[in-house]
């Protein structure tokens, strides 16, 4: 066993652990050891996690009898694309950081190139898979919903990307139980609201 995340709340600190076993029958054995042992608060399989496949779209639309281009069409469909700038305009409020755990974050995306203020909102992101801070996006879900959070949000809201999920050789993205759980407790230790 290894501790892979600690996490503290208040006064008491609660470590993670990622337990390998050899064959599925001992891997079953301790499992349900463990379940019963009053010192373990929570125990699950280490499961594969998977979101569904997205596609790489851009959607055109009419506004005043002229076609327009977006690159990211989230906020437009939810109808939130004046949204940041009124609250932007009106509001002046603390940070909020907003952890997106998915598929990482593709910072040399030309949406981040394109605008450097929402380049400033992204913190420093952290890789759940093999804790480490590269959370390059083999995937591109991780970045949609990043660009989706930061152009939809008033300029206080920063978000910390989390990479829990990975593109494997089949093109399914995927990642574990103990993935999103690192990924959860990195995001509480970090700040994230």
């Amino acid at each position: 066993a290894r501790a892979v995340n600690s996490l503290t709340f208040g006064t008491a600190e609660t470590e993670t652990y990622e337990v390998k076993y050899n064959t599925e029958e001992e891997t079953r054995d301790a499992y349900e050891k463990l379940k019963n042992n009053e010192q373990v608060l929570e125990i699950e399989i280490n499961r594969k996690r998977s979101i569904n496949k997205i596609r790489d779209e851009v959607i055109y639309f009419s506004s005043n009898d002229s076609e327009q281009r977006f690159s990211n069409w989230g906020p437009i469909v939810m109808g939130l694309e004046t949204t940041a700038k009124n609250i932007n305009d009106n509001v002046e409020t603390q940070e909020v950081i907003v952890a997106v755990i998915d598929s990482g974050l593709d910072l040399d995306h030309t949406f981040w190139e394109n605008s450097q203020e929402l380049r400033n909102r992204i913190k420093e992101g952290y890789n759940a898979i093999d804790y480490t801070n590269d959370i390059t996006d083999n995937d591109g879900h991780g970045t949609n919903v990043a660009g989706i959070v930061l152009e939809s949000t008033p300029n206080n809201v920063k978000i910390l990307p989390i990479k829990a999920l990975e593109k494997d050789s089949k093109g399914n993205t995927t990642g574990t139980s103990s993935s999103l759980i690192a990924a959860i407790n990195y995001a509480v230790s970090n700040g994230a609201d």
